[in-house]
């Protein structure tokens, strides 16, 4: 591993990725099974929140950075590039063709398009004072779900909606972790474990509230009113940030044998989908009709396609992608000097 990276973050992305891949395992059935029902939203309820504050906290260093230009076009080809794999997946299955899917994004390459978004805003939102520009951005998180059209329409919902927490990641003092004691872990982890207890026993009371986890979506196409929406999503962002605190104070500090894999999170954040498709349509969810074994079967591919995803043929192939957005201006450098 880099001797530059601290192998805090990397460990902590590792876990997220984890329930990333976990999650989207989870996803396609998810009504299934008590167990595997509460895994997943124990999962959905905090583990994007989670990545996007990491994404904000690495991204401090932009800022101060030339070649920001190489950052965005890197997001939006890499973007383009997984759009086009999913549909490619979705055509040789289906047949069918979505001609909106670069402007209607349901799916997992909205995380690419938001990072453009959040990056482009970031030396803009830098020059001001974090105390103006959180509470304003979960105002806005809050406000469009007011609004029909700001949903899936180049993913602005989920843009906004988590863009409190990426502007916590930039502002957050990393040192505040060397606080982090025994006692801390224990209450940490028996709030987690909490957490994953209600959803168990009482998901049916909160079926309503569940709803609004996805951020995809206004309050009036969720049937719930504005009201009670808004309640929701400022409860709903608040147990995120509890949760993604909690599990912040359990990851260990040291290095650990999987702590490289924290390196390689946009690998498997993008191949890992692409495997969930193609055996999602090869017929894998057929033969996982059980609560214990859905779960325990979705646990196990998750570890095997995280591990075969960062490896090194894997990583340095969507590397080579995602920097593709160099190239152009590499090029020009050149030509000036």
């Amino acid at each position: 591993m880099n001797k530059h990276r601290d192998p805090y973050w990397d460990n902590l992305k590792f876990v997220l990725i984890c329930l990333v891949v976990l999650g989207h395992f989870l996803l396609p059935v998810k009504p299934k099974g008590q167990l595997a029902r509460t895994a997943f939203y124990w999962i959905y309820l905090f583990h994007m929140q989670a990545f996007v504050f990491v994404s904000g906290y690495t991204s401090k260093s932009y800022v101060r950075k030339d070649g920001k230009e190489k950052k965005l076009t890197g997001f939006l080809i890499t973007f383009l590039t997984f759009t086009v794999c999913i549909e490619l997946i979705e055509f040789i299955f289906t047949q069918g063709i979505r001609p909106k899917v670069f402007v209607t994004i349901t799916g997992a390459p909205w995380y690419m398009l938001a990072m453009f978004f959040w990056y482009l805003l970031l030396p803009l939102v830098a020059r001001l004072r974090p105390t103006i520009t959180l509470p304003a951005a979960v105002l806005t998180s809050v406000v469009c779900g007011f609004i029909p059209a700001c949903g899936d329409f180049l993913s602005l919902s989920r843009t906004i909606v988590f863009f409190p927490a990426f502007l916590a990641g930039y502002y957050f003092d990393g040192k505040l972790l060397q606080k982090i004691d025994r006692r801390s872990i224990i209450l940490a982890s028996a709030f987690l474990i909490s957490v994953f207890l209600v959803l168990f026993f009482y998901r049916d009371m909160a079926k309503d509230f569940l709803k609004i986890i996805y951020a995809k979506s206004s309050y009036s196409e969720l049937e719930i009113s504005n009201m009670t929406g808004s309640l929701y999503r400022l409860l709903w962002l608040a147990v995120s940030a509890a949760m993604t605190i909690a599990l912040m104070i359990i990851i260990p500090k040291r290095e650990m044998r999987f702590t490289y894999i924290g390196s390689r999170t946009l690998s498997v954040y993008i191949v890992h989908r692409l495997i969930r498709d193609v055996l999602k349509y090869a017929g894998l969810y057929r033969f996982l009709g059980s609560n214990i074994k859905l779960l325990a079967v979705s646990v196990l591919l998750s570890v095997v396609i995280i591990y075969l995803t960062s490896s090194d043929p894997v990583f340095n192939l969507v590397n080579r992608v995602f920097r593709l957005g160099a190239m152009p201006w590499r090029r020009s450098s050149s030509a000036r000097a």
